[in-house]
């Protein structure tokens, strides 16, 4: 009568397997979320040309760019969503992209929340959209170059933007002397805001 030997793994070897999967898992792992990210950032260009491409067609039909925060008026649209004059009542896009870096910003820093709620109240309004600012203000006065040369190469011939958080999730606003503009040759969670400006502008980089 034949008799089977039963081989176990003894505990070196199981110590061994159980290093080289740490060893893959901290290579993997981040590899991961910076894939995440890096996507993130794609839909968020991407998001961001679609509604240049809006913007630009409301100016063609209306002679006139979608209407920048206005403090002395309590209206809704006034505040955000600022580009729900995109969808109605004529829908240059049938829906508002979101930022997808704002929701996660929002819930770290109740100061970025502010713009995201009802004036004057404490409802957050969905979508979180971009910010968007024009540059002429309801006065009909422009604003000065200096605060669009902080994000822009072209700051003279600029009349919109809009900006993303970014991967940082900390959001910084034109003008401001520490505002930094996103850049991915930093490395892919750098520090930054991604900004688009129009017309026909894009994305560009700050004067240095």
């Amino acid at each position: 009568m034949r008799q089977f030997r039963h081989h176990a793994f003894t505990l070196i070897e199981l110590l061994i397997v159980v290093a080289i999967i740490a060893i893959l898992a901290a290579i993997a792992v981040p590899n991961f979320l910076e894939a995440q990210v890096r996507s993130k950032v794609s839909r968020v260009k991407n998001d961001m040309r679609t509604l240049a491409t809006a913007i630009e067609a409301y100016k063609v039909d209306t002679n006139r760019y979608p209407p920048d925060y206005r403090p002395d008026r309590q209206l809704l649209w006034s505040y955000l969503p600022r580009l729900q004059v995109l969808t109605t009542p004529v829908a240059f896009l049938t829906a508002i992209p979101e930022d997808v870096f704002a929701e996660a910003a929002i819930s770290r820093n109740s100061v970025l929340a502010g713009p995201y709620k009802v004036p004057y109240g404490t409802t957050l309004v969905r979508p979180y959209t971009f910010d968007y600012a024009y540059r002429i203000y309801y006065t009909g006065v422009p604003e000065a170059t200096a605060t669009w040369e902080k994000i822009t190469s072209n700051p003279e011939s600029v009349l919109w933007a809009l900006r993303s958080v970014g991967p940082d999730l900390e959001a910084s606003v034109l003008g401001d002397p520490n505002v930094q503009v996103y850049d991915p040759t930093n490395g892919t969670l750098s520090k930054g805001d991604i900004f688009y400006t129009g017309p026909g502008k894009g994305f560009d980089q700050p004067k240095r």
